[in-house]
């Protein structure tokens, strides 16, 4: 079980954020629910932004797929690509896949809630086959959305 952490609730932001800062390539995310918060200097979610931003001004290609439609401009006017899945199926998924090979999946959304206050378990899986298999269920729900 080396190659398995797992994130209890607040532990996310702490965890993920390395990830996001050591990406070379690109990250590949799908959040249920992803949103900005621009008045909230500092917490959680803003943390999460600013290591994206970050990665996208190293040159990392990073796209979302959000159930949220209200996030998807937002996030492409930051550089970001975004959709907004509105095929006939709910898209609960929550996950990214770092430069194929690091996947993190779990209950995490992108919200205050999910970051701060709710029971949520997410786990880190350092192994480029598994994260292989997520980037083509990622690249198939880019495709169709």
């Amino acid at each position: 079980m080396e190659n398995v952490k797992l994130i209890i609730g607040k532990e996310y932001v702490p965890n993920i954020t390395p990830l996001f800062d050591s990406a070379k390539n690109t990250l590949d995310i799908v959040a249920y629910d992803f949103r900005l918060y621009p008045d909230q200097i500092g917490g959680l979610p803003f943390q999460l932004l600013e290591s994206l931003k970050s990665a996208l001004r190293r040159g990392v290609k990073i796209r979302i797929i959000t159930m949220r439609l209200e996030s998807c401009e937002p996030l492409k006017a930051l550089g970001f690509s975004a959709k907004h899945w509105q095929t006939g199926k709910t898209l609960h998924a929550k996950f990214f896949v770092a430069d194929n090979s690091i996947a993190v999946l779990g209950s995490h959304n992108y919200t205050n809630n999910a970051l701060t206050l709710n029971h949520e378990v997410s786990v880190i899986v350092n192994c480029a086959a598994f994260a292989a298999e997520l980037q083509n269920y990622f690249n198939d729900l880019w495709s169709s959305s």
